[in-house]
């Protein structure tokens, strides 16, 4: 069922095609969009039917709408993949033949509608082993290609809108000028003016449609000026005298009208002077009692007091060993040894007496990493303002980023790789198996730019991250660069480590969830277990593979700021990533050093792995 279905898929004709990708476009914020308010899972399968329905009404072929939106996943993922083929053999040919095919119509508006972060990760992104120089353990160098440099994007943001403050103290605005239309149209309608009520009223009149509108909204100096230009218009008609006199008496009452309305106005005007004034007072009061109570909140977090509490209190002198790691995940040594190789880069060429120093800076970010929380909270035990815990996280994070390739190491040597196979296989009898891989989602502030491309299968924005493990929970490789929909066989193909493992030859093997495809370097469990053997295999790959979701779960309890209950990382996409990588790295500092989580007194993987009994062995 599944292979005629899958035909039944690529037999979608260009027609059909092109009425998708039509369709697709024009409802890209419902389908892909987060789930807020009406953008449900019910309106979204009633959108992909619709978008089947239409298929069937102009093609005259039946489509589900469950055979539409799979067409629209595999369409997608084999464009991802030729684009990424494309870009990987333009960078391996250089200036020669390009071989690979380029995209067609259809494909260049897929790759236009799923965005740029998609199709090529996100700009500034970081895949740690790319272009790190990684060699085959059989000694010779990779065959591929450099990690790209990242093409800039252009952030959009808009303009903020001015708007008026006092709108309601404004002058009366001036209408505008009348419009033409015969003159008894205002003295015959009824209306609510001061005007008198007792007018005589013509029947037998011409209707003069050369005289304007004379009425209480619309009267101006210039209308008896208007008016008898249109009597001497009625005596070169030749009309008759009475009716002339009839008109000038009418003026008449109008220019009391206009008197009468203009007193108005002048009354009106000055009674709205008087509330301006009211209006302008009570502002002025309530805007010294503010700016008093801001200065007695602001009083207590003056700069001297910081730097008083800055300069009496050290943390890593006052805290015990114990409070340390509690505050900031890391023991007191591997701090100092941090601050001692990155106090140059943050070292500030000032000579204000209040400059932040390294080690102020250093633990404001680990205090961030650690509790994820707002950065005026962590400022308050520092003695920082929230502008201060924002710089020095953003200095911490790019000045440790250099020190990752440094602590997060894939074996690269036959020897280190021979190595990790021996311990993997002690641990779990699963041969030639150098890690565990899997990916994960880290919340991050929703973007500006292709906003629906970060939208997770969990509904909010999120990074991919990649993480390969060893047989400890020790983190071997970390790759932080594709958007939240990105699927996990895509990041693992894109990786620089599976990149490699495809050119390994069977000789090692990572192990992966029923998520990843069944490679020779890449193994999973089995989907349709025929005999006791599979079930063995299947048993000892899920405790197996297990070590590494323990390890992505110490890891974002170590540093709340990774998890979704921290309220996650509040910055761009580009240092969303460069944090996650730099956690990597502290956290393996910490696993290293034997730094216990909070109530896990005991390893607990070493446990489990001592209470298990592997029924399966290799034959």
């Amino acid at each position: 069922m599944e292979d005629k279905a899958r035909k039944r898929r690529e037999a979608f004709k260009a027609s059909e095609m092109h009425i998708l990708l039509e369709e697709v476009e024009a409802s890209k914020g419902l389908l892909f969009d987060r789930f807020r308010g009406a953008h449900t899972n019910k309106q979204k399968a009633k959108k992909w039917g619709e978008i089947a329905e239409r298929i069937t009404a102009v093609t005259g072929i039946h489509r589900s709408d469950l055979e539409v939106r799979k067409k629209w996943q595999d369409f997608v993922s084999l464009t991802k993949k030729k684009a990424s083929d494309l870009r990987h053999q333009t960078t391996r040919t250089g200036a020669g033949v390009n071989t690979a095919q380029p995209l067609n119509d259809d494909e260049e508006k897929a790759m236009a509608i799923i965005g740029f972060s998609a199709s090529q990760g996100i700009p500034g992104g970081i895949d740690v082993h790319a272009g790190a120089g990684i060699r085959n353990p059989s000694g010779e160098p990779r065959q591929e290609a450099e990690l790209e440099e990242p093409i800039p994007h252009q952030s959009t943001s808009d303009a903020p809108t001015s708007s008026p403050i006092m709108t309601s103290l404004t002058a009366p605005s001036t209408s505008a000028a009348p419009t033409s239309s015969p003159i008894m149209t205002s003295l015959t309608a009824p209306s609510t003016s001061t005007a008198p009520t007792s007018l005589p009223v013509v029947t037998s009149l011409p209707v003069v449609t050369s005289l304007p509108v004379v009425s209480a909204a619309h009267t101006t100096p210039s209308t008896a000026s208007t008016v008898t230009a249109s009597i001497a218009a009625l005596n070169s008609c030749q009309c008759s005298q009475d009716l002339v006199e009839l008109e000038r008496e009418k003026v008449g009452l109008l220019k009391d009208v206009c008197g009468l309305l203009r007193e108005a106005a002048d009354r009106d005007k000055a009674f709205q002077d008087e509330i301006i004034i009211l209006k302008r007072a009570k502002l002025n009061i309530a805007a010294r009692r503010l700016a008093l109570e801001e200065e007695s909140i602001r009083l207590p977090q003056h700069q001297a007091i910081n730097a008083t509490i800055r300069q009496t209190f050290d943390p890593l002198e006052v805290y015990n060993d114990a409070a340390v790691v509690q505050h900031y995940r890391l023991p007191r040594e591997a701090i100092r040894h941090l601050l001692a190789t990155i106090s140059q880069d943050l070292r500030r060429a000032t000579g204000r007496s209040f400059a932040l120093t390294p080690q102020v800076q250093l633990l404001a970010a680990l205090r961030f990493y650690a509790t994820g929380s707002f950065l005026q909270v962590v400022g308050d035990g520092l003695g920082l303002s929230k502008s201060s815990v924002c710089r020095s996280v953003q200095a911490v994070t790019y000045s440790l980023l250099s020190l990752v390739p440094q602590h997060v190491r894939f074996p690269t040597t036959r020897d280190e790789m021979s190595a990790t196979q021996e311990q993997f296989f002690r641990s779990f009898r699963i041969p030639q198996v150098v890690g565990a891989v899997d990916g994960t989602l880290v919340p991050i502030l929703t973007p500006r730019v292709d906003a629906h491309v970060f939208i997770c299968r969990k509904g909010y924005a999120a990074v991919n991250c990649q993480v390969v493990c060893d047989h400890q929970g020790i983190i071997l490789d970390v790759v932080a660069r594709w958007p939240g929909s990105t699927h996990d066989s895509f990041v693992f193909r894109e990786s620089s480590v599976g990149r490699l493992a495809a050119t390994s030859r069977g000789e090692w093997r990572f192990l992966g969830d029923s998520g990843y495809p069944l490679r020779p370097y890449l193994l999973t469990p089995v989907a349709n277990p025929q005999d006791v053997h599979d079930e063995e295999f299947n048993e000892a790959h899920r405790v197996a593979r297990c070590v590494v979701e323990r390890t992505i779960g110490r890891l974002k309890l170590r540093f709340r700021c990774l998890h979704k209950s921290g309220g996650g990382l509040q910055f761009s996409p580009e240092k969303s990533c460069a944090v996650i990588c730099v956690t990597a790295m502290l956290h393996n500092i910490a696993a290293k050093a034997g730094v216990a989580l909070a109530g896990e007194p005991e390893d607990v993987l070493t446990t489990l792995v001592a209470r298990y009994e592997y029924p399966w062995s290799p034959r």
